[in-house]
């Protein structure tokens, strides 16, 4: 049962992962459409934008994962594969923190058999979480890159 709890642990923090690297993404993408209505901007404007977007961070550290996905699918930098994928992370975890304890009940002693077929399960979930933090990685990579030209 301990390989279960275990494995339920890193899929919430690799969910958490996801959530960081959104609000890293709505971030960079809110100082750099300032940036697509013109190819310059007042060093003021930059700074209140910059301000702007890390209140905007900030807050985000404060949301539900469907909250932040909402903002996210507004930004458009996303393509809806990448948003389907999200919404998948989304609907695993919230099964995982709000029905999987009730639907199964581990502490029964269901055998190794039982307990061999939910990791695989769970696995499968983690190695989705993981390839979808690692598109989010790139992109805000992409994003600070383009920032960091920009400063």
């Amino acid at each position: 049962m301990k390989r279960i709890y275990e494995m339920i642990g890193e899929i919430i923090k690799n969910t958490q992962y996801i959530e960081f690297n959104l609000a890293l993404m709505i971030r960079c993408h809110t100082i750099l459409k300032e940036f697509e209505k013109t190819d310059t901007i007042d060093i003021e404007l930059f700074k209140s934008v910059v301000e702007e977007a890390s209140k905007i961070s900030y807050e985000l550290q404060y949301m539900t994962l469907g909250e932040i996905l909402r903002k996210v699918k507004n930004t458009r930098w996303l393509k809806l594969d990448e948003v389907n994928k999200l919404e998948k992370v989304l609907k695993d975890r919230n099964y995982l923190v709000h029905q999987y304890f009730k639907k199964h009940d581990v502490e029964e002693g269901k055998g190794e058999s039982f307990i061999q077929n939910e990791l695989r399960y769970l696995e499968g979930i983690l190695d989705n979480i993981k390839i979808v933090n690692d598109v989010l990685v790139k992109i805000v990579i992409k994003q600070q890159t383009l920032l960091d030209s920009i400063e």
